[in-house]
């Protein structure tokens, strides 16, 4: 039996979105929701793969997305894969050619 796949903090940020309609998202709701702290980070990946998400200041510290429309082709909303890039420390030691 397969299991369910994990759900990451963009399909969450973006299930929010897609149920809040033209009522948008605060930044309290995406806290709520679990999107954590780096919601604007979720929105930036959502807005790179094709989604159009206006923003608008509430108030101090306070912002609401509103999602307008989403990517068109299928393969725009398959999940993207970021490589990560270790920068090297300042007393790592490099690995010795063999």
């Amino acid at each position: 039996m397969q299991q369910p796949q994990k759900m990451t903090r963009r399909d969450l940020a973006l299930r929010q979105l897609q149920r809040a309609g033209d009522r948008g998202v605060t930044t309290a709701e995406f806290l709520g929701a679990g999107v954590g702290s780096r919601y604007s980070a979720r929105v930036l990946e959502l807005r790179e793969l094709g989604y159009v998400i206006s923003s608008e200041r509430v108030r101090d510290g306070q912002w609401r997305y509103c999602l307008s429309s989403e990517p068109s082709s299928p393969s725009a909303t398959a999940r993207a894969t970021t490589p990560v890039v270790v920068q090297p420390k300042l007393f790592d030691v490099p690995a010795l050619a063999q």
